[in-house]
């Protein structure tokens, strides 16, 4: 018999096996994120795995999680792989599972790297690990495989560690997102950001336009960064463009994506929120929550989402999907327009 994963999450609003549901929808969500990207490692056959795109239907197949048991303490949630899974493989699956995050309860990034060579495995797991974490100290959570005690407790003050676990972007184009406090058009001209509690300098032979409209609001700065031996950003030594960032609600009219044009519905829009040097883009009807360090590699993520929902759901006939498969293929009816080809 395979062993199954346990969950449990511990705090002072968690008693009596009692949980909100969205805390507990947005933990277990996180660790399907981070098992299915360890599914996806599995079946490559050790080599490097997508940065970022739906999840192939393959891997949903086998690495979809289905919860087999709750249980009070303060709360646990017991997973397992789908029946038709080997016993090894899920065990397998589950044990690289818990020893990653016993590594990063730990904070043993070189038995991290161990676990998971490869880059964009620990990138996608990282980022799973960030987004089951709740925003203060809520509640905490610990993992077990089988018979194997918790690992250490995870809570909100692990995120700067394990956001160094992050692979930095190898390309010297950056963005800073933060507030314009300052403009500086005499000698040495630049403007200054804050942000992450500091301000950055960032240079720009011309800083009229848009940089002046944009003091005292939130902005996004892209260019050629100088970073700190940490990899984060000491300054931008040119600013490319400027623009006005607006975390809130991101309409969406149409994109282009592989020779054809997607249409949304008038008043389409998706949630955008900017968290610890994240952009986030998210749309709970469709199931879409995408996390990325630039804003347009996010946009980007949700063009590929939107593809791949309308070939897997809008273009497949009713007779091949399932009653809840169906359901969403009407709710995509509701947000996408058309689909031409170009």
């Amino acid at each position: 018999m395979a062993d199954n994963l346990k969950v449990k999450l511990e705090g002072e609003s968690l008693v009596n096996g009692r949980i909100p549901v969205d805390v507990l929808a947005k933990v277990l969500k996180s660790v399907q994120s981070a098992i299915y990207a360890i599914g996806e490692y599995e079946q490559s056959g050790g080599s490097s795995i997508r940065q970022r795109g739906p999840v192939p239907k393959k891997i949903r197949d086998l690495y979809t999680l289905e919860l087999i048991n709750t249980a009070k303490g303060s709360f646990t949630a017991e997973l397992d792989l789908p029946a038709v899974v080997q016993d090894m493989t899920q065990t397998k699956t589950f044990s690289l599972f818990y020893r990653a995050m016993t590594a990063v309860s730990s904070s043993n990034h070189e038995q991290m790297v161990a676990i998971l060579p490869d880059r964009t495995l620990r990138d996608r797991f990282a980022k799973s690990v960030l987004e089951m974490l709740p925003l203060n100290d809520e509640y905490t959570i610990t993992f077990a495989q089988g018979s194997n005690n918790y690992s250490t407790p995870l809570s909100a003050s692990a995120k700067p560690d394990i956001k160094r676990l992050l692979s930095k972007p190898l390309e010297e184009v950056r963005e800073v997102v933060g507030k314009i406090v300052e403009l500086k058009i005499l000698g040495d001209s630049y403007i200054g950001v804050y942000q992450n509690s500091k301000i950055i300098k960032c240079s720009s032979p011309d800083i009229e336009n848009e940089a002046f409209q944009s003091i005292g609001k939130e902005a996004i700065l892209r260019g050629e960064a100088l970073l700190n031996q940490d990899g984060t950003i000491k300054e931008l030594v040119t600013v490319q463009d400027v623009f006005i960032a607006d975390p809130g609600k991101l309409p969406i009219e149409s994109f282009i994506r592989n020779g054809y044009q997607y249409k949304m519905c008038e008043g389409f829009f998706v949630e955008l929120d900017y968290i610890n040097e994240y952009w986030g883009i998210e749309h709970e009807d469709l199931g879409i929550f995408i996390s990325e360090s630039r804003l347009n590699d996010a946009v980007e993520a949700l063009y590929v989402e939107i593809e791949f929902l309308v070939n897997e759901y809008m273009k497949a006939t009713d007779e091949e999907l399932t009653i809840d498969a169906i359901e969403l293929k009407n709710m995509l009816g509701n947000y996408v327009e058309s689909v031409v080809a170009m």
